[in-house]
């Protein structure tokens, strides 16, 4: 069951890729560098945003799954999954502040639970501090490149995730 649950999210985490890369080159007329990622949630684009999301969400579960220990982690990762899959359904603009809300739970909780995991337990920390300097760049630059930030964070984020399913392989 581990290995199957890590190989899954694996295949769920590269489904989630997919997902971004179409988004970045279709056009969408947002801005990589300045836009969030959330913004691919509203338009004509929605779905594919809702796709990558849920994609995400469910990689993470699978995660927790195969990981089953340090428990702490574990639950990290299932407030990160399900936060990821509520995501999907309070769009940016019309649910402002539940998917702010979402959106703290789910880069918090990955981001701690990033930083926990460590080495000898199939984690990589270093992923979780690269999480934690884009999320306090996002924040220092929000009004000029939190969307470049993001996608930094994404990077470390889908890095972490596929790394670890990998190891649990």
């Amino acid at each position: 069951m581990t290995h199957a649950a890590a190989a899954l999210s694996l295949v769920f985490t590269g489904a989630c890729v997919a997902c971004l890369v179409y988004l970045h080159l279709a056009p969408t007329g947002y801005s990589p560098v300045r836009d969030a990622v959330s913004r691919y949630g509203v338009g004509d684009y929605a779905r594919w945003y809702q796709a990558q999301a849920a994609c995400c969400g469910v990689a993470a579960l699978l995660l927790a799954v195969a990981l089953r220990h340090p428990r702490h982690v574990v639950v990290l990762l299932v407030v990160f999954g399900v936060a990821r899959l509520a995501i999907t359904q309070f769009p940016m603009d019309s649910a402002r502040g539940a998917h702010w809300l979402l959106a703290v739970a789910a880069f918090g909780s990955l981001t701690s639970a990033a930083i926990r995991l460590k080495v000898p337990q199939h984690g990589e920390p270093a992923l979780g501090w690269a999480m934690l300097a884009a999320l306090l760049a996002g924040m220092a630059l929000r009004r000029v490149a939190f969307g470049a930030a993001e996608r930094a964070f994404y990077v470390a984020m889908l890095a972490w995730l596929a790394l670890v399913a990998a190891r649990l392989v």
